[in-house]
């Protein structure tokens, strides 16, 4: 059992690292993928981020936000 969080914990960070992008990728932003644990991803025009199996959200996309704890709560704001 103590032989088997600091081989989970390097196997995390190994997956978590950056790796290297071709001259055409690097203007792109790339993503955090962790998951279950957090996925986010961003660009210029839009944002999202996912929490623990998708169960805390957070989406922006121009001028439209959405966020959530589901199945408890979700909200969208939209001024258009």
């Amino acid at each position: 059992m103590k032989r088997l969080f600091p081989a989970l914990a390097l196997a995390i960070l190994f997956l978590a690292r950056p790796f290297p992008a071709h001259a055409a990728e690097k203007d792109m932003p790339r993503p955090v993928k962790i998951w279950p644990f957090l996925l986010y991803e961003s660009g210029p025009d839009r944002t999202d981020v996912e929490i623990l199996l998708s169960l805390i959200y957070y989406e922006r996309e121009f001028n439209r936000l959405s966020l959530g704890f589901r199945p408890f709560y979700s909200r969208t704001w939209d001024p258009d």
